[in-house]
């Protein structure tokens, strides 16, 4: 196997046959617009998850499923989307972040009750929106 820039060329032996040449090419990832070191296109999604539901304003006590999908989705297209659909939120890369928050202890409910912060959930999320306005990433 060979690297040439962004294709793979592989050359292989076919049994009874001549040197088979395979060309393979791969498309750069697209940088992110406006992504610096720190910022959110390098911050976990549950960070971003626990930024967006301490920004939520709600009377309730709680955010349903759709309301933090929707509000990560508006804030950070980029990480929230589906790779081949961008104008389309990805709400399994929620629902895989928000079980872990649960487990860590940061968040309590379900989709169908709805989500809110922990004490621990709103004090890490109060450290993020403190380095978001510092780096005036709003």
């Amino acid at each position: 196997m060979v690297r040439m820039g962004s294709a793979v060329q592989i050359r292989f032996r076919a049994p009874f046959g001549p040197v088979v040449q395979l060309v393979e090419c791969r498309s750069p990832k697209p940088k992110v617009p406006g992504s610096s070191p720190g910022g959110p296109a390098m911050m976990a999604y549950q960070d971003l998850i626990i930024l967006c539901l301490y920004l939520i304003p709600t009377q309730e006590k709680s955010c349903s499923f759709e309301m933090i999908t929707a509000e990560c989705f508006n804030r950070f297209p980029n990480k929230f989307s589906f790779e081949n659909y961008p104008q389309w939120p990805d709400a399994r890369r929620l629902d895989r972040a928000l079980r872990g928050l649960r487990e860590e202890g940061k968040i309590t409910g379900d989709p169908k009750r709805g989500f809110k912060l922990t004490k621990i959930g709103l004090k890490k999320a109060q450290e993020i929106n403190k380095c978001f306005r510092q780096e005036k990433l709003f």
